[in-house]
């Protein structure tokens, strides 16, 4: 734009460094227990380390106004496990009823920190983000941390007639440390009916359609999504 920064100025002078670091790993082992019953369990790790940099020049009033130059670091570290466990029971009979049925329970926890450190108006570019000291007005640093873990039990049984018409019932308690001690869990049921007009005697040979399924379902479903400690009370 007409009367705007110098572009190879900017470049120059206004730096910023965004370093992440993720380690993510699962391991699970399957187990049959008998003809059609099987066991599997797992867990995983997320972590993730961000680090920020970030230095604007003292003549660069476009983006440090009044600052006469600003530098900023913070770190963010995300780290998140989750183990699952899961019991599943297979059976068919007579080639016309087939029955899966799933039992199985998770635990999964986050943890979240973060923390920034900001200077300005500083006496030179030398030290850029480096040197947070050089400069004469210090902002207050912030930090933040918070945790939180989910726990589930949950349970599902398909059923499936001549392989056209299928049944699903599913149920499952979800609790969340987000919650208060009285209304920490909660149960979520749903079903589903499905026809799959495509294995009928008037679709199978066709050349047109290959799949062709209709299905209906209803369920209960809920939000965790609040603050980590939004149901303690607050003391002032």
């Amino acid at each position: 734009m007409e009367g705007g920064p110098n572009p190879v100025r900017v470049g120059e002078e206004y730096k910023k460094f965004l370093r992440t670091n993720t380690i993510l790993g699962n391991i699970f082992a399957n187990i049959t227990l008998a003809k059609g019953l099987d066991f599997r369990t797992s867990i995983g790790v997320n972590n993730v380390e961000q680090k920020t940099d970030e230095y604007a020049g003292r003549e660069l009033s476009f983006i440090g106004t009044n600052t006469n130059g600003y530098a900023e670091r913070s770190a963010n570290e995300y780290t998140s496990w989750q183990f699952e466990n899961y019991l599943t029971y297979n059976k068919e009979i007579a080639d016309t009823h087939s029955i899966t049925g799933l039992l199985g329970i998770s635990w999964q926890h986050i943890n979240n920190t973060a923390f920034s450190a900001r200077a300005e108006n500083f006496s030179d570019d030398f030290f850029s983000f480096d040197n947070l000291g050089a400069g004469s007005v210090v902002g207050n640093p912030t930090s933040s941390a918070f945790a939180y873990g989910l726990n589930s039990y949950f349970g599902r049984i398909n059923y499936g007639l001549q392989n056209k018409y299928l049944l699903t019932v599913t149920g499952r308690v979800d609790g969340s440390s987000k919650f208060g001690d009285t209304n920490r869990y909660a149960f979520f049921p749903s079903a589903a009916l499905a026809w799959k007009v495509s294995e009928e005697n008037f679709l199978k040979e066709s050349k047109t359609i290959s799949n062709l399924k209709l299905r209906a379902s209803y369920g209960v479903t809920g939000n965790s999504e609040i603050p980590a400690y939004g149901a303690l009370p607050i003391f002032r």
